[in-house]
């Protein structure tokens, strides 16, 4: 029997090709935005990163920001110092075992939420239904919550969804 995702996959040709990533000198996909429908292709994509994000020749490109990524029980930041070194460990408490990856960001929302009150938060997504997720919750946050829906070559283009 099909679920709901496997008909929404299908529907967005998602293809179920076994995807191998063995390096960072591997050539990348053809089609880069075609294999991100493959949910083999993002899982090894994400097992990758949670490896060779550690390494400290990154730590140019990262400059001052955290990068967390986040796969099944893993959830690892990724800082750079001022020697630009690349810091990392676990963090339990964001840390969510929600199958579905529309939920966590919302998860995480409220994780932060209590953590550090009040805080201006992105969300990097283009799917409508992480929007939505997030819109439903916002009244019991406590953070303005925008969303990140793309990029033009000169701007951010970003929507405020707080209901405050």
């Amino acid at each position: 029997m099909k679920s709901i995702k496997n008909f929404e996959q299908q529907a967005r040709d998602a293809n179920d090709e076994s995807f191998i990533i063995s390096g960072a000198d591997q050539l990348h996909p053809k089609d880069f935005r075609h294999a991100l429908k493959s949910p083999s292709f993002k899982t090894a994509l994400l097992k990758f990163l949670l490896v060779e994000g550690k390494h400290d020749e990154y730590g140019h490109s990262i400059q001052q920001k955290k990068i967390v990524v986040a796969h099944e029980e893993q959830n690892l930041p990724y800082i750079t110092t001022i020697s630009r070194s690349i810091e990392h460990s676990k963090v339990s408490e964001f840390v969510c075992s929600h199958v579905e990856a529309d939920t966590r960001p919302d998860y995480h929302l409220s994780m932060l939420s209590t953590a550090v009150p009040g805080q201006n938060v992105v969300i990097c997504a283009t799917d409508a239904d992480i929007m939505i997720i997030v819109l439903y919750h916002t009244r019991q946050l406590n953070a303005q919550v925008w969303m990140d829906v793309g990029h033009s070559s000169d701007n951010i283009q970003g929507i405020s969804i707080s209901l405050h």
